[in-house]
C-alpha cells in the first residue's frame, strides 16, 4: 500500500511541475529499501528523485543502502546525465554507503550511452582500486560504448583483454558483430561469428545474425553468407531453436539479386528441411529472382504450388513481378490475362504499380490506345497510378499522333490536381499539338490546359508549356501564351518571362530578346536571372559589345551581379578568341578599351568591375598596359583608394609584377 501512495505521489509532482517535498512532507509513512526502490522505479526526473531521496531518511526506521542509492543513480543516469550521476556518486552516496559493482556499472552505462568511454574506462580503473571486479555487465557496456562511436578497433582490443582476464559471453560477441556490420567492416564481423560458432559452441542472436547476413549479401560475398546460414540451420536442428526467417530471406533476396537464382531455389526446397521456414515472402522473392531472370514460366510454376499446394496469397507485388516479366519479353497477352485472372478471381485487388507495368508494356508494344482503355478503367474503379504513369501515356499519344486524346487526358489529370512531374511532358503536347492541328485548334487546346487546373496553373505547368513552344520554334504562340495567361487570370511572372527569354536567346534570336527585355524593362520584371540569361545570349553568340551593355545595364539597375554573371562575361571573350582590348566598343583613348571604361566608370562600388578585371588577368585575357591605364584613370578620377586596392590584390594574385605595378601607380600619382 504504502508503495502505491509513494508512487502516485511522486507522479503526481512531475505531472504539476511541483517539487517532491512539496507533496511528501505532508505525509508519515513506514517505508522499507524495497518499498523505496518499488517508488523510485516510477521517477523519471531528477531533482523530483533527489527530494524523494532525501526525504526518506525522515521517516521512521528507514536508512538508505546500496540498493536504494542505485535506484537515485538509474534515474539520472537514464534522463542523460552522467556527470550529475557521477557528482552525486560522489558527494552524496559514497559517504552513506560502500558502493557495488552495479553502481558503478550504472555510471558506466550512463558514459558510454553519450560517447565519453574514456571517463568509463577511468572507472573501471577506480572499480579495480576498491577491489570491486568489473563483471559481464561492465565490458559489455564498454563494448556498446566503443561501438556507438565507430571505435572498432578499441572494442575488439577491450574485447580480447577480457577474454585474457575474465572471459566472455554470447552478448558481448554480438555487440561485436553488430559494431562491425554497422561500419562495413563484414569479413571482420563474419570471422567472429565463426569464432561464436565453431570454437566455443554459441550462437548469434537472431538479430546478429539477420544484420551479418544482410551486410554479406550486400557487399556481394554470399559464399560467407550461405557459410553463416548453413552453420545456424546445424545448430537449428540440435538446439530446436529456428533459423529467423529474415536471416533466410536476406539471404535468398542477396542471391536472387545477384543471379544467383538456382542457388536460391536449391536452398529453400533442399536446405530448409523446415517448410515452416518458407513463407509467401520467401516464394514473393523467388518469383521475383526467377521473372528478372526472364524465367517468367518457372516462375508461374511457383506461383501455383505457392497458392495450391502451400495454401499461401500471393501479395499484389509477387503478381506485379510476373507482369513485369511477361512485358519485359513482350507477352502483354500473358500478362493481360494474368492480371483479368488475379482482379475478376478476387485474388488481389488492383495495384497502381501493376498497372503501371502493363501501360508501359502495351505502350512498348504499340497498343497506346488500349493502354489509355486500361487507365481510364482503372480511373474509374479508384486505382490511381502516379503521375509518372500519366506522363508516359500522354507522351506514347503524342508519339502515335493522338495527340487530342493526349491533350483530353491531361486535362483530366490537372483538373483532378495530378499534374505531371515531368516538365517534358508539355512540350510533347505542345509539339504534337501544332504537328496535328493548325494553330487556332492548338491555342484552344493549351487554354483547356490553362483553365484544367484546380487554382490557377503553376510557374514550372507555364515555364514548361513556353518551353515546348520555343524548342519547336513557335515564340509567336509563346507570346501569345503569355498574353492568354493574363486574360484568363493567371498573371506572368518574372520566372515565366524568363523562359520565353531563354528561349529566344538559345535559338539566337538575340534582337527579338532584346526586344522582350525591353518589355520586361518596362514592366519592372528584370532580375538577376533576367540579366544572366541575355548576358549569356550575347556571349554564346560573340557580340561581346552587346554583352558589355547589357552588364553596365544591369549595374545602372541597381542589380548585384553574381558569380555566374563574371564568368559568363568572361567567357565571353575566351569564346571570341581575342583580347579584350581587341573591342572597340567605342573611341578608344590612351590604350583603355571603351567597353572596361563603360563598366567601371558607372560602378560606384568598383568591386564588381574588379573581379571581371581579375578574371580577365588570371585567364590573360587582358594585357599589362591596359592594366595600368585602368589604375591611372582611377588616379585621375580621384579614386587611389581603390587604384591602389586594385593594384595590390593583382599583384598578391600573382596576375602582375610589383615592379610593372609600382610604376603604374607612380605614374597615377
Amino acid at each position: 500500500m504504502a508503495a502505491k501512495v509513494l508512487i502516485e505521489l511522486l507522479r503526481g509532482a512531475e505531472m504539476r511541475g511541483i517539487t517532491a517535498r512539496e507533496v511528501l512532507d505532508r505525509y508519515s509513512l513506514a517505508i522499507t529499501p524495497q518499498i523505496f526502490h518499488e517508488a523510485m522505479a516510477s521517477v523519471h526526473k531528477t531533482d523530483i528523485a533527489l527530494d524523494f531521496f532525501r526525504w526518506a531518511p525522515t521517516q521512521a526506521k528507514f536508512e538508505h543502502d546500496t540498493q536504494t542509492c542505485n535506484s537515485l543513480l538509474r534515474v539520472v543516469v537514464d534522463e542523460g546525465r552522467p556527470g550529475e550521476a557521477h557528482r552525486l556518486f560522489t558527494d552524496l552516496l559514497l559517504p552513506l554507503h560502500y558502493p557495488s559493482v552495479a553502481s558503478y556499472n550504472l555510471l558506466v552505462r550512463g558514459y558510454c550511452e553519450t560517447g565519453e568511454v574514456c571517463k568509463a574506462l577511468r572507472l573501471v580503473k577506480e572499480m579495480k582500486a576498491r577491489d570491486l571486479a568489473p563483471n559481464e555487465t561492465t565490458h559489455g557496456e564498454i563494448l556498446k560504448g566503443f561501438c556507438q562511436i565507430g571505435r572498432m578497433e578499441e572494442a575488439l582490443e577491450h574485447f580480447r583483454s577480457v577474454i585474457d582476464t575474465s572471459g566472455v559471453d554470447p552478448a558481448m560477441y554480438n555487440t561485436l558483430i553488430d559494431g562491425f556490420c554497422k561500419v562495413a567492416k563484414l569479413s571482420d564481423a563474419f570471422n567472429l561469428a565463426e569464432e561464436m560458432i565453431v570454437d566455443l559452441g554459441w550462437m548469434p542472436s537472431a538479430v546478429t545474425c539477420n544484420t551479418l547476413v544482410a551486410g554479406l549479401c550486400k557487399a556481394g560475398s554470399f559464399d560467407k553468407a550461405v557459410k553463416l546460414f548453413t552453420r545456424m540451420a546445424e545448430r537449428t536442428k540440435r538446439n530446436s531453436t529456428m533459423v529467423t526467417l529474415a536471416a533466410a530471406n536476406a539471404l535468398i533476396d542477396g542471391l536472387c539479386r545477384a543471379g544467383r537464382v538456382d542457388e536460391a531455389l536449391e536452398l529453400v526446397f533442399e536446405g530448409c528441411k523446415d517448410k515452416a521456414m518458407i513463407n509467401a515472402v520467401t516464394y514473393g522473392i523467388l518469383i521475383q529472382g526467377l521473372c528478372k531472370s526472364k524465367r517468367v514460366e518457372d516462375g508461374l510454376r511457383l506461383l501455383e504450388e505457392m497458392s495450391t499446394s502451400r495454401g499461401l496469397n500471393p501479395d499484389a507485388a509477387t503478381y506485379n513481378s510476373i507482369v513485369a516479366g511477361f512485358c519485359e519479353l513482350d507477352m502483354v497477352e500473358q500478362a493481360l490475362e494474368l492480371f483479368s485472372n488475379v482482379t475478376q478471381g478476387n485474388k488481389c485487388a488492383p495495384d497502381p504499380v501493376m498497372i503501371g507495368t502493363l501501360v508501359n508494356g502495351l505502350c512498348k508494344s504499340g497498343r497506346s490506345l488500349q493502354a489509355l482503355e486500361l487507365l481510364e478503367e482503372m480511373d474509374r474503379v479508384g486505382c490511381q497510378p502516379s503521375s509518372q504513369v500519366y506522363c508516359l501515356m500522354i507522351e506514347e499519344l503524342c508519339n502515335s499522333g493522338e495527340a487530342d486524346k493526349a491533350c483530353k487526358l491531361l486535362h483530366e489529370t490537372l483538373r483532378k490536381g495530378r499534374a505531371p512531374a515531368n516538365t517534358g511532358t508539355y512540350t510533347m503536347i505542345v509539339d504534337g499539338l501544332y504537328k496535328t492541328h493548325r494553330p487556332e485548334k492548338a491555342r484552344r487546346h493549351l487554354k483547356g490546359i490553362l483553365s484544367s487546373s484546380l487554382s490557377a496553373p503553376s510557374v514550372v505547368t507555364s515555364c514548361a508549356i513556353i518551353d515546348g513552344l520555343c524548342k519547336s520554334g513557335r515564340f509567336s504562340e509563346a507570346r501569345w501564351f503569355l498574353l492568354s495567361m493574363g486574360q484568363m487570370g493567371s498573371k506572368a511572372n518574372t520566372h515565366i518571362y524568363n523562359s520565353l527569354l531563354g528561349g529566344l536567346c538559345k535559338a539566337a534570336k538575340m534582337g527579338e530578346a532584346l526586344a522582350f527585355f525591353h518589355e520586361m524593362q518596362d514592366e519592372g520584371l528584370p532580375s538577376v536571372v533576367t540579366y544572366n540569361i541575355l548576358l549569356d545570349g550575347f556571349c554564346k553568340v560573340v557580340k561581346i559589345e552587346e554583352a558589355c551593355a547589357v552588364f553596365v545595364a544591369m549595374v545602372d539597375a541597381k542589380c548585384l551581379p553574381t558569380a555566374v554573371t563574371y564568368k559568363t562575361l568572361t567567357e565571353g571573350f575566351t569564346r571570341s578568341g581575342k583580347m579584350a582590348e581587341d573591342y572597340q566598343f567605342a573611341d578608344q583613348r590612351d590604350g583603355f578599351p571603351k567597353g572596361l571604361d563603360i563598366i567601371l566608370s558607372r560602378l560606384k562600388n568598383l568591386e564588381p568591375g574588379f573581379q571581371v578585371i581579375y578574371m580577365m588577368v588570371d585567364k590573360g585575357l587582358i594585357k599589362l598596359m591596359t592594366v595600368n591605364s585602368i589604375i591611372r584613370r582611377l588616379w585621375k578620377a580621384g579614386m587611389g583608394d581603390q587604384a591602389d586596392k586594385l593594384a595590390q590584390t593583382l599583384v598578391k594574385k600573382g596576375g602582375i609584377p610589383p615592379a610593372v605595378m609600382r610604376a603604374a601607380v607612380t605614374d597615377g600619382l
